[in-house]
């Protein structure tokens, strides 16, 4: 397979720098990645910007943008000679579990690849903060190698099938700070609190500054006990299939019908 590496944490992070060495032992490997972190850049794309392109090597480019810059630009532009089968967003420096899923910018860029027609899958290990554990990014990386094309095949048919159709999932996984894992569970997404803490700072020349803290080392997770939280807690990997697409509620009726 040909297999696109992307990130939010930059195209010189230990993630990606690991994802490269293990599936370019089996696997064609191009990289298109931001020049900087854009950690919490979600869905976030330059619409009127011209965007800076650096060549890095053979099929390598760092981009002056988003996760979400680099895969459109990767799949729409002429910069790689075809599209690739996959695009592989991480490995994340820390855990993008439950509601993570709105902010993180590695999930962005996977959901962006399954949108234009190309399998995306978002990696994270977790980070324990402790500084007592180092993160094994090769544990997870060998996973996915191990398991691509089942990955691939979990992201399920294009709707519609034809060209410019969108894969019905995007596949987010989560793994512990290192390996080996206690196994592999399909899990529901948590409910994260994240202790944030907002000062707003009045300096002495009367500027106006917010100290925002929006995650912090004590995130909680509620769940179940089926939720990625979980089972990352337990030593497993955690697989989230989330719908590409965005999913609407529609009851039917009419606007008096559902406002009486």
């Amino acid at each position: 397979m040909t297999v696109l590496l992307t990130n939010d944490d930059g195209f010189d992070s230990e993630g990606i720098k690991t994802l490269k060495e293990v599936f370019s032992t089996r696997h064609e490997v191009w990289i298109m990645a931001p020049v900087k972190n854009h950690s919490g850049a979600s869905c976030c794309l330059s619409i009127t910007n011209r965007i800076e392109v650096f060549k890095k090597g053979k099929n390598e480019y760092a981009l002056l943008g988003t996760p979400v810059d680099c895969v459109l630009n990767a799949l729409t532009s002429n910069v790689f000679p075809h599209r690739p089968d996959v695009v592989l967003s991480g490995i994340n420096s820390d855990s993008n579990l439950g509601t993570d899923v709105l902010y993180s910018g590695t999930c962005g860029a996977a959901r962006q690849a399954s949108s234009f027609g190309v399998p995306g899958i978002a990696l994270s290990i977790r980070n324990d903060y402790s500084g007592k554990t180092s993160q094994n990014y090769a544990s997870l990386a060998n996973f996915a190698l191990e398991n691509l094309d089942r990955l691939v095949s979990l992201c399920q048919e294009k709707y519609p099938p034809e060209e410019g159709g969108h894969y019905k999932y995007y596949l987010n996984i989560n793994a512990p700070v290192t390996g080996p894992y206690r196994g592999v569970r399909f899990a529901t997404l948590s409910k994260r609190h994240y202790g944030d803490t907002v000062r707003v700072l009045n300096e002495s020349d009367e500027r106006l500054f917010i100290d925002a803290r929006y995650v912090g080392e004590q995130v909680k997770s509620l769940g179940d006990g089926t939720e990625d939280s979980a089972a990352v807690d337990n030593g497993m990997i955690a697989i989230s299939m989330l719908y590409t697409e965005p999913q609407c509620y529609y009851g039917g009726g009419t606007w008096q019908d559902r406002t009486h």
